[in-house]
């Protein structure tokens, strides 16, 4: 059964890269910094396929791998669908889960034994209890068994499963980064607590729905006159970001998979997006902690 659950998973993972769904960027694709951000993300999802196809499948850990690798690829081709100058507050939100999904799934990757899984998987069964009382206090039949037995657990067992979403996401990427890197590549010494404030603070604005969203708003001159919009850049400055993390994501899954990450071409990438930040000039701020590593 697991394996015939597996061929059925490569299956759709190789119909999802025939989808011809960047055709649909429009204009804003000719935007040369954007779509250099773009193409890194896109190879490095082909490396993550190419990899995990050679992985075993039997392996439960090699199957949450790949059903969280499918989220995250999911939103990172919505981020950068959405990374438009009319589009960029839900891009901006969509990039803000990026970096939290990274920075989750690289302290899990990285960590020497397994019990942060267990608290991750633990969570699960408390988040299904949650919603087991929220659906009976407001009267909904959910139509699926919720129940896990979870209340019948004593009160120190139930504080326990609350670990994981109790962490604070600038702590677990603090935590991250001061652990040993997986892959053997560049990629290992790339930080993620430095996005912080520049990608999750903000994004987290937009999901607020605070006033802080409101006014990234400006008027700018466009095709046809004055235009409300957010900065012109911002696309690509989310695209950035976006593809940073989709390498780094990407590389620690195939570590976690058991699948040799191709250090050389995982190398290739971490220069390449360097030398495209290098180009943009958008990390330049030398208060930023985010700085390139030394060749």
């Amino acid at each position: 059964m697991a394996a015939f659950a597996g061929s059925q998973f490569i299956a759709f993972f190789a119909t999802l890269r025939r989808v011809r769904t960047f055709d649909h960027f429009g204009d804003y694709a000719t935007n040369t910094a954007f779509s250099a951000f773009h193409d890194l993300s896109v190879r490095a999802f082909a490396l993550y396929h190419d990899g995990i196809a050679e992985a075993n499948m039997s392996r439960p850990l090699t199957d949450l791998v790949r059903r969280m690798m499918y989220v995250a690829e999911g939103s990172s081709v919505g981020l950068r669908l959405n990374a438009s100058w009319a589009l960029t507050h839900p891009a901006f939100s969509l990039c803000r889960d990026r970096f939290e999904q990274c920075v989750r799934f690289s302290w899990l990757a990285r960590q020497s034994d397994a019990r942060e899984w267990y608290r991750y998987i633990a969570d699960y069964y408390l988040t299904r209890n949650r919603l087991k009382h929220a659906f009976r206090q407001s009267g909904i039949d959910p139509g699926v068994n919720l129940d896990d037995g979870l209340d019948e657990a004593p009160p120190h067992v139930r504080e326990r499963f609350a670990y994981w979403r109790n962490t604070p996401i600038d702590q677990m990427a603090r935590r991250r980064d001061a652990l040993d890197g997986i892959t053997g590549s560049r990629v290992d010494r790339e930080a993620l607590f430095g996005f912080y404030d520049s990608i999750y603070r903000q994004g987290s604005s937009v999901s607020h729905y605070d006033l802080y969203s409101i006014n990234m708003l400006g008027l700018y001159k466009g095709p046809e006159g004055l235009v409300l919009a957010p900065d012109p850049s911002m696309p690509t400055v989310l695209a950035l970001h976006c593809a940073i993390f989709d390498i780094i994501q990407c590389a620690e899954a195939l570590a976690k998979s058991e699948v040799p990450p191709p250090a050389e071409t995982l190398d290739g990438l971490i220069a390449d997006w360097w030398t495209f930040v290098r180009r943009t000039g958008m990390l330049d701020n030398p208060t930023n902690p985010q700085t390139a590593p030394a060749d």
